[in-house]
């Protein structure tokens, strides 16, 4: 199991009252050697397209393998 964030800030000329920013957490889990399922949150603020927070969800069962 794997639980990984990534956070950015972005602070323009106008003031730091203003930060734009986004916030993407995935959870990752191997099921068996082959398949795997991952679960993802994203959280994304940008005031010049809304005042309200966006919200994205993610879900994904998938195939994997290795070549070496």
């Amino acid at each position: 199991m794997t639980f990984k964030t990534r956070l950015w800030a972005f602070v323009n000329f106008k003031g730091v009252d203003e930060i734009d920013g986004r916030w993407e957490n995935a959870l990752l889990i191997s099921l068996t050697p082959y398949l795997e399922f991952s679960l993802g949150i994203d959280v994304a603020y940008d005031k010049d397209f809304s005042e309200d927070s966006q919200y994205r969800d993610i879900m994904n069962l998938g195939l994997t393998w290795r070549w070496f």
